[in-house]
């Protein structure tokens, strides 16, 4: 499954994207993308009164499928 989260607003403190354990520094309009069913993730607490928004959709894609060359161009 190949998950996509925009971070819309971030919290005051804590929220920040953990992947594989290692903590991702994000600031607000970053679009975080991997593969949720191969890499462990998970969020760190939200703390303080200042919501996390983050839009996250996600879609499965079959195990042989490479992006398309002209995304990296």
């Amino acid at each position: 499954i190949l998950r996509c989260n925009l971070f819309l607003q971030l919290p005051s403190r804590g929220g920040m994207p953990v992947v594989e354990g290692a903590p991702l520094e994000v600031k607000d309009g970053t679009l975080v993308t991997f593969l949720s069913s191969v890499l462990r993730h998970w969020s760190q607490p939200v703390e303080g009164r200042k919501r996390r928004i983050v839009l996250s959709f996600g879609y499965t894609v079959p195990g042989d499928y490479l992006l398309p060359k002209a995304l990296f161009a």
